[in-house]
């Protein structure tokens, strides 16, 4: 570019002198407001529409005085102007250039950019100054939502980094107590069945009692030990489960034996039903047991004595396996119900009755190891009528004469159930 000025700027100079159009299409389509401010009546400032218009007031209600906008700015960035108005006054070269606050007529906060430049006579005393708004306000709250998510994405980075800290201390502790407590509790389960036995010599009727209740001791708080691990192993998403062609009547019956004891302590009487050919079922045999034995112990509990359990399976015509486990206890009140499978969530049977032996976990393990094999665990519950669980698994998960492996969308289980 050439030192010397173009013709189009000095024509263009010329018509923003002597023509009020150009003047008026530079002020309204370049800028968001302009002022003009007399440094002789420093009292005295005018600001075109533009510039009211921009903070939501009626220029007609204004009056050309610096005081008004000096009573919308906020006060800090009127510090910061005047500052730097005194800088450019001492030195031209220093910028009149910030970013301030004014208040809107509705209450809000619009952020402009404020430039000025003073205009001197021949000697360089300051006679005028003049000074245009840039609306800057939808860029600041672009910018200020930015900064908010970037703080949340730092503390949910954050969190996660703590959680998976808490989680490995969590595994570490679980794989401990897996061996530092399940160890134990074998042996005194063993020696205690042991000396019952007679290995060590006989014993009274009250040693019998005293090593008895050790047995019984252990094998109940091995057995919370285990559901404790369960449940961390699933909520965690590590449970992988160990999947085969499984017989469900023979599973069924396997569970009836295992659960007789139980049944006949409190004189409950059980009843298996299969309503028709059930085919084979693709899962973890284990995992499965576990379901219907929880079920089972849980309808035992419930069960008054001389009562009875129903325990059934049903093929449907959609193709689905269903379990029923009912009983004709004390039922549940409905409001109750949406809690049953939380952890270590306890119910009574009625407003008078005390609660009920356990932990509160056999339901919510049940749960969580349906929802891995793809079905849905219900509850129905009726006050004086008993309670009714379903297990449905999927048709996808039955297994035809070839034995072939189903195709099946396997189900994430964790915390947020």
């Amino acid at each position: 570019m050439s030192d010397k000025e173009h013709y189009l700027a000095k024509e263009l100079s010329f018509l923003v002198k002597t023509n009020n159009k150009i003047f008026d299409f530079l002020q309204h389509s370049t800028l968001d407001g302009l002022w003009y401010w007399d440094l002789e009546k420093p009292e005295i400032e005018w600001m075109n529409d533009h510039f009211w218009n921009l903070l939501g007031h009626d220029p007609k209600t204004k009056k050309h005085l610096a005081a008004e906008w000096q009573d919308l700015i906020h006060p800090d960035d009127l510090a910061t102007s005047i500052e730097n108005f005194n800088a450019h006054l001492k030195d031209p070269n220093h910028p009149y250039d910030q970013i301030v606050r004014y208040q809107h007529k509705d209450g809000s906060t619009v952020w402009v950019r404020c430039r000025g430049m003073i205009i001197r006579n021949d000697e360089g005393t300051p006679l005028r100054m003049i000074g245009a708004h840039n609306d800057l306000t939808g860029l600041m709250l672009t910018q200020q939502r930015l900064e908010q998510q970037t703080e949340s994405l730092k503390r949910e980075v954050s969190l996660r980094q703590e959680s998976d800290l808490a989680n490995k201390a969590k595994d570490h502790f679980f794989a401990k107590m897996s061996h530092e407590l399940r160890t134990p509790l074998n042996a005194v389960i063993g020696f205690s069945e042991a000396l019952l036995l007679g290995i060590c010599g006989a014993q009274n009727e009250k040693q019998t009692e005293y090593i008895e209740n050790i047995r019984n001791s252990g094998t109940h708080l091995l057995a919370l030990v285990n559901d404790i691990l369960d449940l961390a192993k699933i909520e965690s998403n590590e449970e992988k489960l160990s999947e085969e062609v499984i017989d469900i009547p023979s599973v069924m019956n396997n569970c009836l034996h295992c659960i007789a004891s139980i049944a006949n302590q409190k004189e409950v009487t059980l009843t298996v039903d299969i309503l028709n050919e059930i085919p084979n079922l693709y899962g973890d045999e284990r995992r499965i047991n576990q379901i219907f034995t929880n079920l089972l112990s849980n309808a035992i509990k419930f069960s008054p004595k001389g009562e009875s359990v129903s325990f059934s399976a049903q093929h449907s015509a959609a193709g689905s396996i269903i379990i029923v486990v009912r009983d004709h206890g004390s039922g549940i009140a409905a409001d109750n119900i949406k809690h049953l499978t939380k952890p270590f969530h306890q119910i009574r049977g009625d407003i008078h009755s005390t609660p009920l032996e356990g932990t509160g976990l056999g339901l919510s393990i049940s749960n969580s190891l349906t929802l891995l094999h793809g079905g849905i665990l219900t509850i129905e519950s009726q006050i004086e009528k008993g309670t009714t669980v379903r297990v449905c698994f999927p048709p996808e998960r039955t297994i035809s004469a070839t034995l072939e492996r189903p195709r099946f969308v396997e189900q994430s289980v964790g915390k947020a159930m």
